[in-house]
């Protein structure tokens, strides 16, 4: 049987309930075309009926090709074979610019209307009508020119002027017509910013086509319309408007549906709101997708057979639909065309007449999946664009439950009322309220995109309503949005997550009816409040809840326990008050905001608990619509109540003798008020369960009686903290498909806006591997969903952010990827392991499959290599940088000290530091050889307590967690080091360690994917214990092994790595490992020898090391080499004393030059040096210096091998000149000095380790003196402090505010070229000699832990603050304001007449108590007293010169009361005193300065 047969016979059978006749019936269209590629390769004709030559010509340019003579003979027979597979029409697109290229239809193009005459006849000896799309996509260039430049000609004009001339061209052989199609590419190629505006045109250019066309060329059977997609009119309040307004210009309407078998919810929708457009109108199916139809391979009328009925029982007609979709399954139905018939009738009339619901849909889609396939574990990534995120909700973690005027809660009350697990409350919980840069910084660890959180009404509006609103309140919500934004993380808000005020609950609460209204004021404040930067809002977070367990079992406030009325009479007044927000939103705000407005409701996945038995099935169905239909129903169906859900409580209060539950009911002007009021769905789900029908049916009042189901869970499903929440992964997306076949289809994006599981108060809180299985198997059920579904979800948030108050068990469950610890005041937030798979799945955007052999993407660097420093002279003795302490030494504290406020560059480095021995651990995993470090610490009482770095921080398999400290940091770099023996284990580059590669590799593209710079040292002191044993840094062979090294690491590294430092601080290397011996290798046997011998060796090793960049990588790689120095800043003991000056440079010398000066300078040790060790070696009797000496070609090598200079510092020193011994030999007393520190600096757990910030800046200077002012880097500055705990380090915080703004004082007032800043340290870490008992880090670890847990301190957030500000700024309430006062503003002056007139006892004055304290000893300062002060009773003319030159309008004194009235009385008046007083009034009149007015008072009065 043909096409065309069942066509007929299908719209035959859905057709007589409409009165319809066989005349209509052979009028039906069945529509075909444009051939395009698709079409082709689906019919499988390319050789049969176009040629090899047409088909490529189609392939090529698709439609348009249609127009070529050669093939109008090839296509007559494909027309011809379309008509024998019954398809009656054929679209044509009209080419607009190929007809009228001109745009003037006075200047056709006639060979191309001739080929379209041509092409139309060839439709019609096929006997095919044509269909005529005027005009489909973008407009022709020269039609938008000449509408918008024309001066007479509109585009309506223009576009009527085309229409004409087709339907004079073309009329005769075409009585179906179609102006436009594709109307969004249509209207974005208008040249108008509004789409209304550019709808408004279309419509005008379409009515007059039409009015036109009816008037003067319409045939008997002709008719007009326009082609829309109905997805995009009913998603689209200006397209609805737009379909209205072309009522009366239509002849019938004509819809692309794109149309989902499982779903026919959607269909009828659309179709029940075109009624509201067009009553009773015949619909052209004009294109037609179907999706998710698994009966179309066994019958693929059977979607067409419900498509029908649905338009049919909606008062239309479907009078024909697109037949391209069907044409490839045709012949398979011609092989029997009886059969084919009767079972396309049959089975379209089971389709149609009772079509499965979208949960049996659903059921049934999943029912027969092994347990195999059911949990396969699925890689891939979800689309580009997901957002991902997590949530807290107010009342869990904001504390301050009464702080600010806060009102009370439901919630708060309900804890205070002993309702709560152990009597536990919400006045403090996680002190999020004062906590606020902390909780954005662990979403920035997160890498997070959204934050759902909730406002406490309470907190802005104390009493619920408006007039009671607290500005604090708002403050803290604003100041929380504008972080999130800050850290370009989107804020998602929930208006109402449970906890009402407490004064609305005293007037009912929900069940009070005008709680809709006050919800809307509430509501509108919100938006008008926070709009302007929200754009996600949620109204209602679970309402399910709120009715469910606040109003039917009262487990939750207010406690109320009527589930059969008041549960849902609460339900009834949240879902009017969401809709009500909504409208509100919508119609105020929406506009200008650009946001959504949805809610978030939270179901199970419902399995029928007997698969086979129906009444289960049904009971599970049941359940499903009564948990999440309840709500969802009406807001995405059609404004009410579910049916089954109406039907289930009819029949149960049927079956009583009382009704046992109310429902309420919407009226009809309701429904279309609630119908539609979501812009997402947001779903929240956490478990699944089994549902039979119940057991006992009885009239008791209670959910499951009401609804006639019983729960269950599977044994075998893990259980978890919280006894209803099992692990049910695939429950998930069974629960995604339902929703999105029964609620939103295409249209309605689904926000999972709730996922997580509880784990106990108790055991190991941080290594929460049950949390990430849990995340990790329901995240890839939400792929599945994604992926292999197509339902629309476009959001994952994770429950919750931190550890919180979990209302009835209060903090004895936790659900946080954070754990909070209540018992510390701090309220301290520590990462847990899921928190770093989290941040994990976030950055890879779901489970993309792991690629083995991965090469990884170099970072691209424009920026030229740097140009390499000049040569600079030798320094003097003592060098020329002494004016550093000639200038900031004679400071006074209040000067020194003055505090800064100003920022640095906006390419300034911001950095923290660490190094691998103290941070990796692994110290033998994966083939690592023994470092130098692992034998020294293994030896007894090397280490305090005996302490090793076998495990540190334990970073070797922790990269995710060091990688989010660094993100919540917000740093721009991070400087680590290699370990060499992790590399190469034996120290030679025969031995090459893949694992410890890959680990860099790894923290290295880990670093980059985020922005963060990699600054790595390449030996930061932990030498290959293999390379110890021939001798260390004493045998040069080493310069040779460690540019093997280094040209490894540059070569595997290099693409991605752009700065480079060889070592870290030589000095101790050469000094503390070769001179003291206190580090390994612990060489103190000649201090006055060796220490030199080991700089050497340093020295020719970093040079040959920097030649292999320069030589080999740093034209491709474009990457800077430097080393770390260290030193401290010292000041002279006595600065007039030029021995102590003289001493003080000497030791920058001797420690920073040692190496600086060489490499920074002139290829040679300092000149101060060199004179020392030269002059005591002689002393000592000695043929040479102790010190070696450089080649002429060594210096020429060395010299200049750094691009920046980079060093470390932490503290200051005193120093004095002092005559050292000569014997033994040694480094330090070389330097002729003794070290002093002053009492009044702060103190750290190292000794000799004090806090001097303005050391910084002057250290700064020096070098900018001493070595030209090159590039600096400060690599490690920090303070180390001895506790255990130290999370409120206020006094880190201090030691970097104050160092940090001597860094910005150097380079923003005295020009110092500072680059970047890197802190000491990222964590606390094993920090050498001291072991663990001191703390750099700017998180803590618990290194009793075997988990090593991070905790970020307050000092982390403060460093991310300045990170983020670029320094320190001024205050914005500190800022500088211009603008002028009002006109008749008074400036004056002031001054009282005891500080300023003298003459105590002059021309008869009186005394005053301030004469007899002041001549009393001891009561004044230095026995000072006013009896002369300024002597202003002589000098008025002065006095009053001095005001003049001032220009002030007025003048401020006091008159001495015993000066006029010596006895304080009137009894005798001084009249020299009253004269004083009246020429001094007099003169300021005079001069035209206005005594103040009290005074004047009182001069008057005296007069």
């Amino acid at each position: 049987m043909d096409l065309g047969c069942k066509v007929v016979l299908i719209f035959l059978f859905f057709s007589p309930c409409c009165g319809v006749d066989w005349k209509l019936a052979q009028s039906f269209i069945a529509i075909a075309g444009p051939l395009n590629n698709e079409s082709v390769r689906n019919l499988n004709i390319q050789n049969k009926l176009l040629g090899e030559k047409a088909l490529n010509i189609v392939v090529d340019e698709g439609h348009n090709c249609l127009c070529h003579h050669p093939f109008l003979a090839s296509l007559t027979q494909y027309f011809s074979y379309l008509h024998a597979s019954g398809v009656t029409h054929y679209k044509i697109f009209m080419p607009w610019m190929h007809i009228l290229p001109e745009g003037n239809a006075k200047n056709p193009e006639e060979a191309t209307v001739q080929c379209y005459r041509q092409l139309l006849k060839s439709l019609t000896a096929a006997n095919l009508k044509p269909v005529i799309i005027l005009h489909r996509k973008h407009l022709p260039g020269v039609v938008i020119t000449q509408s918008t430049f024309g001066k007479h000609r509109t585009f309506a004009d223009l576009f009527v002027e085309y229409a004409e001339f087709n339907f004079r061209s073309f009329g005769d052989m075409v009585d179906m017509w179609l102006t436009f199609s594709d109307l969004p590419e249509i209207t974005e190629s208008l040249p108008y910013d509004d789409p209304q505006t550019s709808l408004q045109i279309l419509a005008a250019a379409h009515e007059k086509a039409y009015k036109i066309y009816h008037e003067k060329y319409s045939s008997k059977d002709g008719k007009l319309s326009i082609a829309l997609e109905i997805d995009h009119v009913f998603g689209s309040a200006p397209l609805e408007s737009f379909l209205a307004s072309l009522r009366d210009s239509v002849d019938f309407l004509s819809f692309s549906l794109q149309y989902n078998c499982r779903n026919d919810v959607d269909l009828k929708r659309k179709l029940n709101k075109l009624q509201t457009i067009k009553e009773n109108t015949n619909i052209l199916l004009f294109g037609l997708k179907l999706r998710e139809c698994s009966s179309m391979k066994e019958n693929p009328f059977i979607p067409v057979a419900s498509i029908f009925q649905a338009i049919n029982q909606d008062k239309a007609l479907a009078m024909g639909y697109d037949v391209n979709e069907f044409l490839n399954y045709s012949s398979v139905h011609k092989i029997r065309p009886h059969l084919a018939i009767q079972k396309g009738l049959q089975e379209g009339q089971a389709a149609a007449v009772a079509p499965m619901s979208s949960y049996q849909t659903v059921w049934e889609t999943f029912a027969n999946q092994s347990e195999l396939e059911r949990d396969t574990f699925l890689h891939d990534v979800f689309p580009s664009g997901f957002l991902w995120g997590t949530s807290t909700g107010s009342f869990n973690v904001e504390g301050g439950w009464a702080e600010d005027g806060k009102g009370e809660s439901i919630w708060d009350w309900f804890g205070h009322q002993g309702h709560v697990h152990m009597n536990q409350t919400a006045n403090v919980a996680c002190d999020s309220y004062h906590k606020t840069d902390y909780d954005v910084y662990l979403l920035r660890g997160l890498q997070s995109k959204l934050y759902k959180f909730s406002i406490s009404w309470a907190r802005i509006f104390p009493t619920g309503i408006r007039n009671s609103f607290s500005l604090q309140g708002v403050n803290y919500y604003n100041k929380l949005i504008n972080s999130l934004l800050d850290s370009n993380i989107e804020p998602m808000v929930t208006l109402f997550h449970w906890d009402l005020p407490r004064a609305l609950q005293d007037l009912g609460g929900w069940q009070n009816e005008s709680i809709i209204d006050t919800f809307a004021d509430y509501a509108d404040f919100c938006f008008a409040t926070f709009g302007d930067r929200v754009k996600f809002w949620v109204t209602f977070h679970e309402p399910w809840v709120i009715s469910y367990a606040g109003y039917g079992t009262g487990q939750h406030p207010p406690g109320i326990t009527d589930p059969g009325v008041a549960s849902y009479k609460v339900a009834h007044s949240i879902i009017k008050a969401h809709a009500k927000a909504w409208h509100l939103y919508h119609d105020r705000y929406r506009s200008q905001q650009h946001g959504k407005v949805g809610i978030v409701l939270n179901s199970d996945w419902a399995e029928p608990k007997t698969p086979t038995s129906s009444e289960d099935v049904k009971a599970a169905e049941r359940y499903m619509h009564f948990m999440l239909g309840w709500f969802a129903h009406p807001i995405f169906v059609n404004g009410d109540y579910p049916d089954i859900l109406k039907s289930q409580i009819h029949q149960k209060n049927q079956q009583c003798s009382i009704p046992v539950a109310i429902l309420p009911s919407f009226s009809e002007e309701e429904k279309s008020i609630v119908q539609g009021t979501a812009d997402f769905f947001g779903l929240s789900h956490y478990t699944s369960r089994l549902i039979s029908t119940a057991a006992n049916d009885t009239c008791l009042p209670d959910y499951e009686n009401i609804v006639n189901f019983s729960q269950h869970v599977d044994p075998s499903w893990p259980q978890t903290a919280s006894s209803w929440i099992r692990v049910v992964p695939w429950g998930l997306r069974r629960l995604l498909k339902f929703v999105s076949q029964e609620y939103t289809g295409t249209r309605i994006p689904i926000y999972i806006a709730g996922n997580g599981v509880p784990t106990e108060d108790g055991g190991d809180v941080i290594n929460d591997t049950k949390r990430m299985d849990y995340f990790r198997l329901y995240i890839n059920e939400a792929l599945k969903a994604v992926r292999l579904d197509a339902v629309d979800v476009q959001t994952y948030i994770a429950r919750s952010l931190i550890d919180g108050f979990e209302g009835p068990m209060g903090y004895s469950q936790l659900f946080g990827l954070h754990h909070v610890n209540f018992e510390d005041g701090n309220r301290q937030r520590t990462p847990k392991e899921s928190a770093y798979f989290f941040s994990s799945v976030t950055e890879k955007n779901g489970f993309p499959k792991e690629v083995m052999d991965r090469s990884f993407q170099s970072l691209r660097c424009d920026s030229p290599p740097p140009p390499r420093l000049l040569s600079l002279p030798a320094s003097d003795v003592p060098s020329k940088a002494k004016v550093v302490w000639e200038k900031f030494s004679p400071q006074i504290k209040f000067e020194r000290d003055m505090y800064f406020y100003g920022t640095f560059p906006d390419d300034f480095t911001w950095g923290v530091s660490s190094s691998a021995y103290q941070i990796e651990g692994g110290w033998d995993e994966d083939g690592k050889g023994p470092s130098i470090w692992d034998n020294f610490t293994h030896i007894p009482g090397n280490i305090k307590n005996n302490e090793t770095g076998d495990i540190a921080c334990d970073s070797y398999n922790k990269l995710a967690a060091d990688l989010y400290m660094l993100t919540a940091l917000r740093v721009k770099s991070y400087r680590f080091s290699l370990s060499w023996p992790r590399i190469f284990p034996s120290g030679r580059n025969d031995s090459i360690n893949s694992h410890g590669v890959d680990y860099y590799n790894r923290l290295i593209n880990g670093l980059t994917a985020r922005n963060i710079t990699p600054l790595v040292t390449l030996h930061h002191w932990d030498l290959p214990q293999a390379l110890q044993d021939i001798g260390g840094w004493e045998n040069d062979l080493l310069i040779e092994l460690f540019d093997s090294f280094a040209d490894f690491c540059f070569q595997t590294f290099g693409d991605r790595v752009k700065f480079w430092m060889t070592f870290n601080e030589p000095f101790v290397i050469a000094w503390a490992g070769y001179g003291l011996g206190e580090l390994p290798p612990n060489v103190k046997d000649n201090p006055g020898y060796t220490p030199y011998k080991i700089t050497h060796t340093l020295l020719k090793a970093h040079a040959r090391v920097y030649h292999t960049y320069d030589r080999k990588y740093r034209v491709s790689q474009k990457g800077v080499i430097s080393l770390s120095l260290s030193t401290e800043w010292v000041e002279p003991k006595t600065l007039d004393d030029p021995r102590d000056v003289e001493a003080a440079d000497r030791y920058l010398q001797f420690n920073l030059g040692w190496f600086a000066h060489p490499i920074f300078k002139n290829g040679d040790y300092p000149e101060a040096m060199k004179w020392t060790v030269g002059n005591r070696s002689e002393l000592q009797n000695l043929p040479s210096s102790r010190l070696p000496a450089f080649t002429a070609e060594e210096r020429e090598y060395i010299r200049g091998t750094a691009d920046v200079f980079c060093f470390n510092t932490y503290t200051s020193k005193i120093i004095k000149r002092k005559t050292t011994r000569l014997k033994p030999f040694s480094y330090e007393d070389d330097q002729e000095r003794l070290e002093e520190v002053d009492s009044s600096w702060p103190t750290s757990a190292i000794t000799g380790m004090r806090a001097v910030a303005w050391g910084l800046r002057r250290l700064l200077n020096w070098i900018k003196e001493e070595y030209g002012n090159p590039p600096i880097y400060i690599t490690e500055n920090g303070v180390g402090i001895q506790t255990k705990s130290d999370v409120d380090d206020t006094n880190r915080i201090f030691y970097y505010k104050t160092y940090i703004d001597e860094a910005l004082k150097a380079y923003k007032l005295d020009g110092v070229n500072l680059r970047g800043y890197v802190a000491w340290s990222l964590m606390d870490n094993f920090e050498w000699l001291h072991g663990y008992s001191v703390r750099f880090g700017l998180h803590q670890v618990d290194f009793e832990n075997p988990n090593r847990p991070r905790t970020p301190k307050r000092s982390a957030v403060y460093y991310a603050e300045v990170i983020r500000n670029n320094g320190i700024p001024l205050p914005k309430e500190d800022e500088f304001l211009y603008g002028e006062f009002p006109k008749n503003f008074s400036w004056s002056v002031a001054t009282a007449a005891y500080q300023i007139e003298g003459a105590w006892r002059a021309d008869g004055k009186g005394l005053s108590i301030w004469d007899q304290f002041a001549h009393t000893p001891l009561k004044i300062s230095n026995d000072e007293n006013a009896d002369v002060a300024c002597d202003s009773y002589h000098k008025l003319e002065k006095d009053l010169a001095c005001l003049k030159a001032l220009q002030v309008s007025h003048y401020r004194f006091s008159i001495s009361w015993p000066r006029v009235l010596p006895d304080g009385t009137t009894k005798h008046v001084n009249e020299a005193g009253l004269n004083y007083y009246e020429r001094l009034i007099n003169a300021l009149l005079a001069s035209n300065i206005k005594p103040q007015e009290s005074f004047l008072d009182q001069v008057k009065l005296l007069t």
